[in-house]
Parts: C-alpha cells; structure tokens; sequence
C-alpha cells in the first residue's frame, strides 16, 4: 500500500544495499538475463542453501540478487511517488468539489445577478446614463456588495484552484520528500528543463542545511504557469508553494520521460537499451552480414527500394488467381469462409444436445479443481520457496492458485479476452493430473 511510511521503508532498503558496495561493481559484461536467472535462484533459496554453494557460485547469485533488487526497488519507489503525489491531488480536487456543493446556493445567486446585470447591460432601451440605477432596482446594493466579497474568496482564496488545497496537505508530503530527493538521483533527456535539476538541487540544499527561506535567485521555468502565482514574485517566495510546484512538476516530467532516473529500469534513459557506440561499431559490420543487407545507408535504401517494388510486382501478377483479397475501385476486399448452413432437422438435433449437456455433464469452479488436484499431486509447493515449504499454510496454496489463474487470464496487461481460452487449458490440464494421479495410485 503506498503511504509515506511504505515510502521510507523502501529508502531504507536502498540504503542498506548501497552500504554492501555492491552498486560500485561493474556488471556489464555479464549478460541481464543471466543475472535476473541468479537474483530468482536466489531469491528462491534459503539461507542454508546458499551457505551450502562453493564461494564463486555464491557471491555471483548474491552479487546479481542485490543488484536486481536494487532496480525494482527504485521502480517501486518512483511509482509509489507518483500514486502519493497523484492522490493527495485527488483529494484536495475532493475537497474543493466538497466546497462547491456547500456553496451552491451562493454560487446560484451570485450567478443570478450576474446574469441580470448582463441582460441589463444589453438591453438597447436602458439608456447608458440609467443602468447604473436600474441594476441597483433589480439588485440591492447590500446583496451584491455580499457577492462581492464571495467571489473574491472564489477567485483569490483556498477555492481557486487544487492547488492551494494540495500547500495544506505539505506536512504530508514533507513526510517523506526529504529521503526520496536523497535517493532519488535524475537527470535529463534532451527535452527536459535544467531548471528542474537546479530545483532539486535547491530542495536537497535546505534539507540538508535546515534552512528555510529560499535563496534570492529561484528557477521557476520547470513551474507549471498556472502555479507560479502562488509561488509569490522574487524576494517574496512562498517555500511551501515551490516545493509542492517542484515535486509535482518532477512527478509529471517523469511521467513524459522527459527525466530519467538513474540505476532504474523502468524510469531509465532510453539510450541504456541499446549498445554503447564504441561496442556497436565493432558489431555492426557483422550484424548487417548475417541480416543480409548492405553496410553503407545509401545500399540498403535502394535494396529494401526493389524488395518492396518486386513485392508489389507479384502481388498484382498472382492478383487474378488470389481467393483471399480482391482490389477494384472501392479498396481491398478480403474473402471470408460461407458458414455452414444446418437444416431444421440438424438444428433441433444441436438444440438437443446442448440441453443433455446441461443437464447431464457435472460443473465445477476452476479454482476448487485446481486445488482439488493439488490436494493429491501437490503441485503448488514447487511455486513456493524452498525454505517455506515446511511451514506452507492454506493461504499460501489459494495464493499460488489466485496467482497463476491471472496470469492465464491476462489480468497482467493484456486484459480478459483469453480468460476463456485458458479456462479450458486449466480444464484440460487438471483432467490430465486427475488421471494421472489415479494411475499412479493404482
């Protein structure tokens, strides 16, 4: 759950990795997915395991572990920033809806008159020298003095924007924007904002010292235009506005990836994907050979030019025989297969049936068949780490199964559209167990 205190145990954690000097060691030639396969083994094992492993063996998988959990650590961190900053965002917008339903009837009158100042102002047959006189019969003085001073607290106050709701929550946010600006090392890409990094830089400077006035010379370019005002201008700057402006500002140029954070992989520079230039031009020639194309830009251009041209030649030569794809005046038209027409006499057939089916065939919920089936091949302590095993309860086995029918579902990004399909791959799957546990009771 992302809080400030969930916050600032993942800094601990950072700190007690980075005082191992494990991030010091240069990993770069050892292949990433060899080094995530070490951290799982390691992950996996237990303490008298990996006592147990000769000394290379162990140092390399404790090596990769740390280093791997350093970089998901900082994933986590920065999100759980970005859920902070965004909700204490949505509550205060909350609050400021809260305080516009209170006030509706307010808001209704003061529209009310001004919307029969307007038809005043408008109408041809009230003279100029007379609108004055027949706003004040329409509307007494006293009421739209009133209205005055409400709308000034509208257009000027806590209500007039998110943002001063979002300055009262900065007790909350000082929670723990000390320690993620101390973890938290950015730089920029070639879109960003300097004055973001001096920003920070600022921000790290007064929590270190303990000082709390701001320095005469403050960068406001990466401040959002709508928030400056409340920053206050030079000489007079409001401190808790600018570091609610700063950090947001910091959640958002993440976001747009117009800032990277450094040791992150998720929130890393996107040049750290590809091989440094120095390692690319020693592979480059042999890459573009066994790609079959040309070295030289200028080759390749024309080579892929008459692919696509002999591509298209024998396209339109097979056009006339092609039963798939037809194309005429209207655009592409792509065959489709004639369904099966039934007769009557099969369609009540089907009907029949289904209804047998239904009535006959025994349901059961996946997840009862799944756990069913463990309760005799147990198959779920090979989803659990070693050291656990012994001590493994009832929750850890629904937790193994709930696990598993996600991730055959698509529930971790690409939706429930194979629910369906994968539902009677466990079907078919836990079948196959069922009858294999029965032949080797027999």
């Amino acid at each position: 759950m992302s809080s400030p205190r969930a916050l600032l145990q993942l800094t601990a954690k950072l700190r007690q990795m980075q005082a191992t000097q494990v991030l010091t060691l240069d990993l770069a030639w050892l292949n990433n997915n060899l080094q995530k396969t070490f951290a799982q083994q390691a992950w996996q094992a237990s303490a008298h395991r990996l006592r147990g492993l000769p000394a290379p063996h162990r140092y390399t998988v404790l090596v990769c572990f740390l280093s791997q959990t350093y970089r998901d650590t900082l994933n986590q961190l920065v999100d759980m920033y970005h859920k902070l900053v965004t909700a204490m965002y949505r509550r205060a917008q909350h609050d400021l809806d809260e305080a516009v339903k209170r006030h509706r009837t307010t808001l209704l009158d003061t529209l009310q008159s001004f919307h029969m100042m307007g038809q005043t102002l408008f109408d041809e047959q009230v003279p100029p020298a007379a609108v004055r006189t027949t706003i004040f019969h329409q509307i007494l003085p006293q009421r739209l003095h009133v209205q005055l001073q409400e709308a000034q607290q509208w257009l000027t106050g806590d209500t007039s924007d998110v943002f001063p709701l979002v300055m009262k929550r900065y007790s909350y946010l000082r929670q723990f924007a000390p320690s993620l600006l101390d973890h938290l090392t950015v730089d920029l890409e070639p879109t960003g904002s300097p004055a973001l990094l001096e920003a920070l830089t600022i921000l790290r400077d007064l929590n270190r010292t303990g000082r709390r006035t701001l320095p005469a010379e403050l960068p406001i370019a990466c401040i959002p235009k709508r928030f400056r005002p409340f920053v206050g201008p030079h000489g007079t700057r409001n401190r808790r506005a600018y570091e609610c402006a700063v950090l947001t500002a910091l959640r958002d140029e993440i976001t747009r990836g117009n800032v990277w954070v450094q040791g992150s992989r998720r929130f890393g520079q996107l040049e750290d994907f590809f091989l440094p230039d120095a390692e690319w031009i020693v592979h480059r020639r042999d890459f573009f050979h066994h790609a079959g194309l040309p070295v030289e830009p200028v080759e390749a251009a024309a080579l892929l030019t008459t692919r696509v041209n002999a591509a298209y030649e024998r396209f339109l030569t097979t056009l006339p025989a092609n039963a798939y794809v037809a194309v005429d005046e209207a655009g592409w038209h792509l065959s489709t297969d004639p369904a099966e027409a039934l007769s009557p006499e099969e369609d009540t057939g089907v009907a029949a049936l289904r209804a047998w089916l239904r009535d006959h065939v025994g349901t059961i919920r996946l997840p009862d068949l799944l756990i069913a089936v463990d309760n005799v091949l147990d198959w779920t302590r090979h989803f659990i780490p070693i050291g656990q095993r012994a001590s493994r309860t009832a929750d850890d086995v629904c937790q193994v199964v709930a696990t598993i029918m996600a991730c055959g579902g698509g529930f971790h990004g690409s939706g429930c559209k194979t629910m369906a399909n994968w539902s009677s791959v466990w079907a078919s799957i836990a079948s196959v167990l069922v009858r294999l546990s029965g032949a080797l009771a027999k």
